[in-house]
């Protein structure tokens, strides 16, 4: 979706307006921009964005996913998601390269690494 061009605010727009059509409500940070949080929140109509004005580096990323591991309530502990069945981000596909080492009607074989 994005390069390594600047995201502009129309870019930041789009992003939300796709995901309020999800069912789940990802924690947006924006870096590096004079903007504050509760100014996006009132012009997007979405709370759960955070502006730095900072740009993104290694110990501002890390402090956040401290703070969220911390601060996650009993609902979040689960490792487990679910999706809306009508919703498309309830598929994924990964890609990897395996080795089978057999193969028949009732068993693959994979070697052990």
């Amino acid at each position: 979706m994005c390069d390594q061009k600047t995201i502009t605010l129309d870019t930041l727009a789009e992003i939300i307006n796709h995901v309020k059509m999800t069912s789940y409500n990802p924690i947006l940070i924006v870096f590096n921009t004079l903007s504050k949080s509760e100014a996006l929140k009132k012009v997007y109509g979405y709370n759960n964005i955070f502006c730095i004005q900072l740009k993104i580096n290694y110990k501002i990323v890390n402090l956040f996913l401290k703070s969220y591991i911390e601060n996650k309530n009993e609902t979040l502990k689960s490792t487990y998601y679910t999706f809306k069945c009508s919703d498309p981000n309830r598929i994924i596909e990964i890609p990897h390269d395996i080795k089978v080492v057999s193969l028949n009607e009732h068993q693959g074989r994979f070697p052990n690494h």
